[in-house]
């Protein structure tokens, strides 16, 4: 996928707030999530996909733009049962991949880290 996304440098942290992007669709298929940029070039969107399945899934739907990783990571170890600690892991491990491939937006000014640096 390709767009103006800002460079993020560094690996995901549990501080950041990550939304969707607005131009990637997800689409049902086959019990699985498709994701497409609807700027994808017709004779290059096989290459602009992104399957999304399992856990995967439930990372993409929690990526609201309102919680931050760690939050969205204890939500999600609450629900499954899981340690915290490798639901946090498996996040940001599948958040770093959404990054790479431009389907997410890590947003600005909204960590707790940058909250508490600005007051």
């Amino acid at each position: 996928m390709s767009g103006d996304r800002a460079d993020v440098a560094a690996r995901p942290d549990p501080e950041w707030v990550v939304s969707r992007r607005h131009d990637v669709v997800s689409l049902e298929v086959a019990g699985e999530l498709v994701l497409l940029p609807l700027a994808a070039d017709l004779g290059d969107v096989a290459d602009d996909l992104f399957v999304v399945s399992g856990a995967g899934r439930l990372v993409w739907e929690a990526l609201d733009g309102q919680a931050d990783l760690g939050a969205v990571s204890e939500r999600l170890a609450d629900a499954s049962g899981a340690p915290v600690g490798l639901v946090a892991r498996d996040v940001l491990a599948f958040v770093e991949r959404l990054v790479e491939v431009e389907a997410v937006q890590v947003l600005p000014g909204r960590s707790r880290t940058t909250d508490e640096q600005a007051s």
